[in-house]
């Protein structure tokens, strides 16, 4: 089973911001995510992440999703393929939204995939990140690219992600935001992905967020998918 989203993400969007964790601070990100793909839904109850602020201008995150995957076979329950990585931020004031960063991470085979909860295959993604504050609306751009390590299929193919943010705000403490990303196809006979996502983040508290999100395919069809994707989840700063 190929990932069921790409990583290293602004939740609750799929794309990556700029910014890091302050230095000595840890984000944790606690939610609920579904994503459908036609004949499979595959939940992640929780999802959850770590991410912890090294020093400045670099982080260190972790994810291990606890995965649900619904299939016309039945339902697989287990740990996903464990995500470890790193972000830098090269240009920019350590916490702002301007700049320019990069992430490296290694998506491990850790899911059983005789069951359909992991990949098989060890994944290295490359992705920039750059951003724009326009007073307080926000633009990200993002470029990745990922080295699949499969020894079983040669055909398949090394993958690109791109994508565009916009960060709107509404009032003090609430943000909209408006994503269009895609993902060329693994599979050099499968179609690329190019999908959409809405979503909120509201601090509720300082050092504490809700975050929600809607998205789908945007190809007749949904072709390339996701017929729907939702995240619904909390940040906690410590």
């Amino acid at each position: 089973m190929a990932s069921i989203r790409p990583t290293m993400a602004i939740k609750p969007l799929v794309s990556g911001d700029v910014p890091t964790a302050p230095k000595g601070v840890y984000e944790l990100f606690v939610g609920y995510l579904f994503v459908e793909g036609g004949r499979v839904r595959a939940h992640e109850i929780p999802f959850w992440e770590v991410v912890y602020g090294v020093t400045e201008r670099q982080e260190l995150t972790i994810e291990a999703p606890l995965i649900v995957l619904d299939t016309p076979t039945g339902t697989e329950r287990g740990i996903g393929d464990v995500v470890i990585g790193t972000k830098f931020r090269f240009f920019g004031e350590p916490e702002a939204d301007s700049g320019l960063s990069a992430s490296l991470e290694v998506k491990l085979p850790t899911g059983d995939e005789e069951r359909g909860l992991g990949s098989g295959a060890t994944n290295v993604i490359l992705l920039t990140r750059w951003g724009w504050e326009i007073g307080r609306e926000v633009v990200y751009f993002n470029l990745g690219y990922a080295w699949i390590d499969d020894q079983r299929d040669e055909r398949l193919d090394n993958t690109w992600f791109y994508s565009g943010v916009w960060d709107h705000p509404v009032g003090q403490k609430l943000r909209l935001l408006t994503e269009v990303y895609g993902v060329t196809a693994q599979d050099p006979d499968g179609p690329n992905r190019l999908a959409g996502t809405i979503g909120v983040k509201w601090k509720v508290f300082p050092r504490h967020q809700f975050h929600f999100s809607v998205g789908r395919s945007l190809r007749t069809g949904a072709e390339g998918g996701p017929i729907s994707r939702l995240y619904t989840g909390w940040r906690w700063d410590f």
